[in-house]
């Protein structure tokens, strides 16, 4: 995206009064939500005909899932990255969601000005895993071996952060942040960040 082209976004939810109150606070905040959703078949019509930025999805919908329809909106329209949120979430929420191509996952009762932060994030080609699904629990004993300074940086990525936010906030270099990132890839078998975060959350390390 380039710098002067707007965020769109398409808002799906099957509660009208949700659809309401956040397409509001972003148009106030000066994102363009292009079309809304309150069922599956809907919010996929929207997507191929919008060909948003961003398509905010409800997890659960009448017609088809937000899992369902991340798997499809990468087919119909590959440059709309998706962001899923749920009344109540859980690691293997979350691990789904990524698995399917979701750049982000948020629970309903998060503050609007974080689910802006997380559509500004994911625009600019981030990730962001709402903070209170990724906390950091001892992993079972036989999780891939990560020390706590590669299970930082994965928070921190998960949190919507940049390499370069990640290393001032560990008093490290960016290129140390990616030579972290590329043993953590390694280690869990993941080709892009946003698998790392998956397989991490599937093996209890951050959730």
């Amino acid at each position: 995206m380039s710098v002067s082209e707007p965020t769109t976004v398409l808002l799906a939810d099957d509660h009208p009064g949700i659809l309401a109150a956040v397409s509001k606070y972003l148009e106030q905040n000066g994102i363009d939500v292009v079309a809304r959703a309150m069922d599956g078949h809907e919010a996929l019509r929207q997507i191929q005909e919008t060909q948003p930025t961003i398509a905010l999805l409800d997890v659960r919908m009448p017609g088809k899932s937000g899992v369902e329809l991340t798997r499809l909106a990468a087919r119909c329209s590959p440059r709309t990255s998706v962001i899923l949120f749920s009344g109540y979430g859980s690691r293997g929420q979350v691990v789904e969601a990524l698995d399917a191509g979701a750049r982000g996952f948020l629970l309903k009762n998060l503050a609007l000005a974080e689910v802006l932060r997380a559509i500004q994030v994911v625009s600019r080609g981030g990730m962001y895993v709402d903070a209170t699904l990724t906390g950091m629990p001892d992993g079972p004993v036989d999780a891939p071996m990560l020390t706590h300074r590669d299970r930082d940086v994965l928070r921190l990525l998960a949190s919507g952060e940049r390499y370069e936010e990640i290393g001032r906030d560990l008093f490290v270099s960016t290129a140390t942040v990616r030579k972290i990132m590329f043993k953590v890839k390694t280690e869990l078998g993941a080709a892009t960040a946003t698998q790392a975060v998956a397989a991490a959350l599937r093996h209890s390390l951050i959730a």
